[in-house]
């Protein structure tokens, strides 16, 4: 159905100036209404009016996704957020690009998680409560929001993570898209697996379980509300998952030494309330510290190996914490 014309304020609210053109261009978001797609046109509301429009489309590659890159008209759906530039009035426009801003997801991605506590989660809630619970044996990296709330949060149960969110402009800086870049790495000690591990990707109305591999990566989106219909509310992702098999520290043995070079105290380290509680004397002017490690679960299996650092006051070491259910932590050892 074809509508009144816009108001003058609209337009001059909206008005943009075509560089390439004496005629002035436009722009705006609109909500798709309908479809013909066999007359090759769409029937919107806009932002600024509750006046429908129909827009016929000579060429369809006019229409591009949210990285301007050229899709087919029939990738428009009903309900999706388009931004578009177009000549003249919209009950009469020369349309001059259409960007498919936010299309509903019907399976948003909320996660990921790699379980090795032995339960065999059925269903998203469950695994849902148990990471909302701090249960112990997983690891996980998931999207959370309220219903009715514009936001979205994130859940974070990995050693190693980096994220990056980035928006996407239209020329005229109208926002056309979100995207979260994740790299997340899980460390694990094979030989203290009780359980076989899963690693199951978190949909809002499935858990899916995936093959465990050395490195890869899953896509997908996430849909929240939307402050308003006409505003992006579509987070898409990319996870890269890295897994990693290694060892961590059974012991730390300090042997302190003070300004004449004379060892004045050993003391044996054995879990990270040990390095919480250890503090070294007044006259400990460095210290000969000894991470080892062991292989294997059950003697004579063990392969026994060892780092040495020397430490003066304020020095730190990287080491890997074992934690429940075999897995492994990326944490610090501070001589102070």
């Amino acid at each position: 159905m074809v509508g009144s014309s816009l108001s003058l304020s609209f337009f001059i609210l909206n008005k943009r100036l075509d560089a390439s053109s004496d005629k002035n261009t436009y722009d705006t978001y609109a909500i798709i209404e309908a479809i013909d797609y066999i007359n090759y046109s769409i029937v919107i509301s806009t932002e600024y009016s509750d006046t429908t429009y129909t827009l016929n489309y000579q060429s369809t590659d006019l229409i591009y996704n949210n990285d301007l890159k050229p899709i087919k008209f029939d990738l428009l759906g009903v309900s999706d957020l388009i931004y578009i530039k177009y000549q003249q009035r919209l009950n009469n426009p020369i349309i001059k690009q259409t960007i498919l801003v936010d299309k509903k997801t019907d399976k948003s991605l909320l996660g990921v998680a790699f379980v090795s506590n032995g339960k065999d989660y059925q269903t998203t809630h469950a695994l849902l409560d148990d990471i909302n619970n701090y249960e112990e044996g997983i690891k996980y990296y998931t999207s959370r929001y309220k219903e009715g709330s514009s936001s979205v949060s994130f859940n974070l149960g990995i050693s190693d993570v980096t994220s990056k969110k980035t928006y996407k402009y239209s020329e005229n800086n109208k926002i056309i898209g979100q995207h979260q870049d994740i790299e997340l790495t899980i460390f694990y000690d094979k030989d203290k697996l009780t359980h076989e591990p899963k690693l199951i990707l978190i949909y809002e109305d499935a858990l899916v379980f995936v093959q465990i591999v050395t490195s890869q990566r899953f896509t997908g989106s996430l849909h929240y509300d939307r402050t308003s219909k006409y505003t992006s509310s579509t987070i898409t992702f990319t996870f890269d998952v890295n897994i990693r098999e290694t060892d961590a520290y059974e012991e730390i043995l300090i042997y302190e030494y003070d300004k004449n070079n004379l060892l004045i105290k050993e003391t044996t380290l054995l879990n990270a309330i040990d390095m919480y509680n250890y503090e070294p004397t007044v006259e400990t002017l460095y210290a000969i510290v000894k991470v080892n490690y062991y292989k294997g679960n059950v003697l004579p299996n063990y392969q026994h190996y060892s780092t040495t650092h020397k430490l003066y006051l304020g020095d730190l070491i990287d080491i890997n914490e074992h934690q429940a259910y075999g897995l492994v932590i990326k944490t610090s050892f501070k001589f102070q």
